[in-house]
């Protein structure tokens, strides 16, 4: 059951069986003596509700409120507190004297899928484009990041003073650099050697600024001299002309403008450089150059997707150590290091990266509250802080410290770190807890293939260190539990739980399909009352069939078969009564919550051929010889009227009842009824998609119901089916939660 935190007014089901027999009790009432209702919140003791029955299966909510639906079924009203937030999920349950409860699981806060706004898909479906990186594009849309980004800086030019000058030929005789970069009538003088001058200012416009002019405000003394005003071309490298300075006869102050290209400023190495020669290779006589203020003016061009996603760009497999604002770092022109990313994050104010495929992250410093995101690339924590960081797709190691961070779908491998949560992460290394506070492990799996598994560590000196694992699927095995002191976890999912030999105290509580392994001789205290594995199955089996009594072979030879106990195939029936029956009724009785169960993986074909070996070893079946020589009497043959449906090797029957239940056999009828067969097709196979051969041409017709596979890699593996696609002249799609392995093309399975 599905509800967000904080709902008012909950109802839930709890189910209620007779203990002797297992069938559904449908006489429970408030004052049923040893009446037991209650709720427990994930991480919290159990609280106890006093039940009031209610008038109808309709009446309004009222805490404690209990009536019987059908079936053994009843409707229990539950306190807005036991579904408030601060907990993942909520057990119902109860119990009373003579009777069995079977409880409901509330998970909180689950997702929400808008599938309409105001009525209408479209707008629906817009939003969703909006948000999942994909954009709308349209005059009646919003723009997309890129397209604001590329947006071109309009307006009065941006100007720049010199950052440095360079003299080959000359002598600065009064003022410095800082001279000409006011204009306050104090000027940077330089005077010619042997008639010859050469000098020239260099300027930084950025790597997006276009040059468009130079202005200097100056003077050249000597009537007779000339000197040529040049501009540094970097494509062609060779200076280009752009005007001359004639002297005069005094030191008067005028102003020169000269037009400038884009091949005059610097690119690669040289991005944003622009600079401005003043020459004279000879002819000079008394010539004295005084600059009192020189400026380059150019235009901010925007030619890059910008922080694309409001992020740094990362990527290590590139040369890029540069650290220009609104120019590296962007989407298309990554920097190489996070070092250079660090530096534009200050000078920007941007605390999320995108980290490239295939690159390298070694965190350097405190990485508190940064995002860094991705896929495919690998992330050494080195030790350092990592308070409210998100981290998304990446094979991670090392140890960090920090806490409210977070992993998603990433690879965790060794690892030594504090608390913090993991959201659909594959486990493939150990990973040793280092504080005493709440770890959360949700739809994560284990990385590890074959029997290994992965470990987690409590810590020989760290003490009530609480694990919760939601949704696992595979099998972990957990070290130094309860070293110092009292340790918890709670397991959900499929799989295995290995107790190493480490563990000293601690408990475990445990739901779903685990085995377990204790190698730490019972030091944990495990609670597994919703636990079911292969053993229990076996345990139920051999209990149905203790009073079994096959014949012998001497018991079989020396039978007499009456003539009431030959089978008439016309008017005979066949009806189940013994103990085996029982729990054929049993199972048909509850098809429907077999529906919504999720069948075990580790009911294999191996496990089941060997509990039958078992249970016959002891059936003494006469031998091939021993056939033969039996002499069948005339009153044992079959009718005539059998013989004609054994002519292909079957004889049809239609079960009217089981053990003497005709709904039961109805109800067996209807669960088979609903189960859908099918075949993959090779269009599109991946570990949580399957196209496949389904006929149904409706979207989301089996969204809910349990996918379990029949053949190939995945045989007897089963999952939850979260969308389907129908069919669309080619094939239809499941969508699923992720299992071990892609399926192959031809491999069966059915629906339940």
């Amino acid at each position: 059951m599905l509800i967000k935190a904080g709902t008012s007014n909950v109802s839930t089901i709890v189910r209620y069986l007779l203990s002797a027999s297992g069938t559904p009790a449908s006489q429970l009432t408030s004052v049923t003596p040893g009446l037991d209702m209650w709720y427990r919140r994930d991480g919290s003791p159990k609280t106890l509700l006093s039940a009031i029955n209610l008038a109808t299966v309709d009446s309004a909510h009222a805490d404690g409120g209990f009536i019987h639906i059908q079936d053994g079924y009843y409707r229990v009203d539950v306190p807005d507190a036991a579904v408030g937030s601060g907990a993942q999920g909520v057990l119902v349950g109860g119990s009373a004297t003579g009777f069995t409860g079977v409880g409901t699981y509330i998970q909180l806060d689950a997702p929400v899928d808008i599938a309409k706004i105001s009525g209408d898909a479209v707008a629906a479906d817009n939003l969703e484009l909006q948000y999942d990186t994909t954009g709308l594009t349209g005059d009646t849309f919003p723009a997309k990041q890129s397209q604001v980004e590329n947006i071109a800086v309009t307006g009065a030019a941006v100007n720049a003073i010199p950052a440095s000058y360079t003299l080959t030929t000359g002598t600065q005789s009064s003022g410095t650099i800082a001279s000409a970069q006011a204009l306050d009538a104090v000027t940077h003088q330089h005077t010619d050697t042997g008639g010859a001058m050469e000098l020239y200012y260099e300027f930084t416009i950025g790597g997006d600024g276009i040059p468009t002019s130079v202005t200097a405000h100056g003077f050249l003394t000597g009537i007779n001299d000339t000197l040529t005003v040049w501009a540094y071309n970097w494509g062609d490298t060779a200076w280009n002309q752009i005007g001359t300075l004639a002297g005069g006869v005094s030191a008067t102050i005028g102003i020169g403008t000269y037009s400038l290209l884009a091949a005059h400023v610097g690119t690669g190495a040289n991005l944003g450089k622009v600079r401005i020669r003043y020459y004279a290779a000879s002819g000079l006589t008394t010539a004295t150059l005084g600059i009192d203020y020189i400026y380059v003016s150019y235009a901010i061009v925007r030619r890059s997707v910008g922080y694309a996603d409001g992020a740094i760009w990362i990527d290590t497999t590139l040369s890029n150590e540069n650290t220009e604002s609104y120019v590296d770092g962007t989407a298309d022109n990554p920097v190489s290091t996070l070092a250079a990313a660090l530096t534009l994050s200050g000078q920007l104010n941007i605390k999320k990266f995108h980290v490239a495929n295939g690159s390298t992250i070694t965190l350097s410093g405190d990485s508190s509250n940064y995002v860094f995101y991705g896929d495919n690339w690998t992330l050494d924590l080195n030790g350092q802080t990592i308070t409210n960081a998100h981290f998304n797709g990446a094979s991670v190691s090392g140890t960090a410290t920090g806490t409210g961070f977070d992993f998603h779908e990433c690879e965790l491998n060794s690892m030594t770190i504090a608390a913090g949560d993991f959201f659909n992460c594959a486990i493939a290394g150990d990973i040793i807890l280092t504080s005493a506070a709440t770890y959360s492990f949700d739809q994560c799996f284990s990385g590890v293939a074959g029997n290994a598994t992965p470990g987690i560590d409590f810590g020989a000196t760290v003490a009530d260190t609480n694990l919760n694992m939601r949704h696992y699927s595979g099998g972990i095995e957990v070290r130094n539990m309860g070293a110092s002191a009292n340790d918890r976890m709670s397991l959900e999912g499929w799989g295995q739980l290995v107790a190493a030999s480490t563990c000293l105290g601690g408990s475990v509580s445990i739901r779903g399909n685990f085995t377990i392994t204790d190698q730490a001789g019972g030091a944990i205290k495990i609670t597994d009352g919703a636990r079911y594995d292969v053993t229990q199955i076996r345990d139920e089996a051999s209990a149905a069939l203790s009073t079994y009594d096959p014949p012998t072979n001497a018991e079989f030879e020396a039978r007499t078969l009456a003539a009431s106990d030959i089978f008439l195939f016309g008017t005979d029936r066949v009806m189940l009564t013994t103990a085996t029956a029982s729990q054929i009724d049993n199972i048909a009785n509850n098809a429907s919550a077999l529906s919504d169960s999720r069948v075990p993986d580790i009911i294999s074909l191996a496990n089941i051929r060997a509990e039958a070996s078992g249970a016959l070893g002891v059936y003494d079946a006469p031998t091939n010889a021993e056939m033969n020589a039996r002499t069948i009497l005339s009153a044992e043959y079959a009718t005539s009227a059998l013989l004609p449906s054994l002519s292909a090797g079957l004889m049809p029957a239609t079960v009217e009842a089981i053990n003497g239940s005709t709904s039961a056999a109805g109800r067996l009828r209807l669960s088979t009824l609903t189960m859908v067969p099918g075949t993959a097709t090779a269009h599109q196979l991946s570990t949580s998609q399957m196209s496949n051969n389904l006929a149904e041409t409706t979207d989301d017709h089996y969204n809910g119901r349990i996918i379990l596979w029949t053949s190939g890699n995945l045989k007897n593996q089963a999952t939850d089916i979260t969308d389907y696609t129908g069919f669309d002249g080619t094939s239809a799609l499941l969508t699923f939660t992720a299992v071990t392995e892609a399926p192959a093309n031809n491999n069966t399975f059915i629906i339940l």
